[in-house]
């Protein structure tokens, strides 16, 4: 204090963080590539850098579909029809298609394709709040397509005599 003379020390984190933290739990079946990747998208946005987290979490879908050999799936903009698209709208149908999440879902998975597009390709930033639900939206996913088989296992393995 230039005052008093009294030593206040002035602390500085870095990187920044961001207002809120972000949980996760731990994904035994998730390969550890996909595991490293989905936590500097945590990073990012436990660190303030929400352009980033949002282009990390439309790479992590791509990420999971190519995990689990999604390479197209119908295509949403031609409902009805038995065109494929490859890119990922399709990918995210063709998770639908493979039964590894519901239709509902895939409605929300595609709101974070937006969300990862409008970050990457017009640098619009998304709100905190709204990051906070698309990471909770990802884990979700992350959960039905990676744990709930195991966790469908060791209850049944419970269960057993």
């Amino acid at each position: 204090d230039f005052d008093t003379g009294e030593y206040r020390p002035d602390t500085k984190l870095y990187p920044p963080r961001a207002d809120f933290s972000v949980r996760t739990g731990h994904h035994f079946d998730m390969p550890e590539k996909l595991r490293r990747f989905y936590r500097q998208t945590l990073d990012c946005a436990s660190s303030g850098y929400n352009i980033f987290c949002a282009i990390g979490i439309r790479m992590m879908i791509e990420a999971i579909c190519s995990d689990r050999s999604i390479h197209d799936g119908p295509n949403p903009a031609k409902p009805g029809s038995t065109s494929r698209s490859n890119r990922l709208d399709g990918k995210i149908e063709g998770l639908v298609e493979a039964q590894y999440i519901t239709p509902a879902q895939a409605r929300v998975l595609h709101e974070l394709r937006f969300i990862g597009n409008d970050a990457a390709h017009e640098l619009l930033e998304i709100q905190s709040g709204d990051l906070r639900t698309a990471l909770e939206v990802l884990e979700n996913a992350i959960v039905n397509i990676y744990d709930q088989d195991g966790r469908t296992q060791a209850l049944r393995r419970r269960r057993s005599p």
